[in-house]
């Protein structure tokens, strides 16, 4: 596994947080108690989620494997879990993240610390029916890593798989563990465009939902040879 140096200059964080070191262990505590106006965030997102998975059994859709990019805390994590999900994986290039993941979660799932651009990151998984990227950070990319991060969820999408993930809406961020210069350079991205690129390119954007300060979009893997079968 490359160490933090390899993992900060492959996914071009040379500006974002992430590439400091920001997600130790005091942010990931304060993630997890987030009130107010962050924790509203929080739950308008879990909604839209809920709803997104209540339309996939709607529809007979698998909901075996759980892939969750960025894991953080491990939230997607024991949602996923809760609603059945058995193979449940996550991914974090933080090592304090992976460790918080290991301590907390009251159930067995794999995590990995990993590069979400790197190809290596995924070579274990297949058939996945559900990947999460929640709460922003999508954001963390740089453009650049868009199209080939795409390219590697195609890799270990399970026939109808769907990739649920979020961006900041164009307004001001009101998540309290940024501060306002972290904000900025979260925001400081076109991903909104970079999302509308990809439709059509191996994945189909089914959905775009507002959960206050986030946009939540739902994409549907189509691509052939992935096991799309429309």
């Amino acid at each position: 596994m490359p160490n933090d140096t390899n993992l900060s200059l492959t996914l071009g964080l040379t500006t974002h947080p992430a590439s400091r070191n920001f997600y130790d262990n005091s942010l990931l505590e304060r993630y997890e108690t987030l009130n107010g106006a962050a924790h509203d965030v929080k739950e308008k997102e879990r909604k839209v989620l809920d709803t997104v998975l209540a339309d996939r059994r709607a529809s007979h859709a698998a909901c075996r494997s759980m892939l969750d990019i960025g894991t953080c805390t491990g939230r997607y994590l024991r949602w996923g879990q809760a609603n059945g999900f058995r193979q449940i994986c996550g991914l974090d290039h933080s090592q304090d993240a992976i460790a918080f993941c290991e301590a907390t979660l009251p159930f067995t799932c794999e995590l990995h610390r990993a590069d979400c651009t790197h190809i290596e990151s995924f070579s274990r998984l297949k058939d996945v029916d559900l990947i999460t990227m929640m709460m922003g950070t999508f954001n963390h990319l740089v453009i650049d890593a868009v199209a080939g991060f795409f390219r590697n969820l195609q890799l270990i999408a399970a026939p109808r798989a769907q990739f649920v993930v979020s961006t900041w809406a164009k307004s001001p961020m009101d998540l309290a563990i940024y501060s306002h210069q972290e904000a900025r350079e979260l925001m400081s991205q076109d991903h909104e465009a970079a999302l509308f690129k990809m439709d059509g390119n191996g994945w189909k954007l089914t959905g775009k939902r507002n959960a206050g300060s986030l946009d939540v979009w739902v994409f549907s893997e189509i691509a052939s040879g992935c096991g799309a079968t429309g």
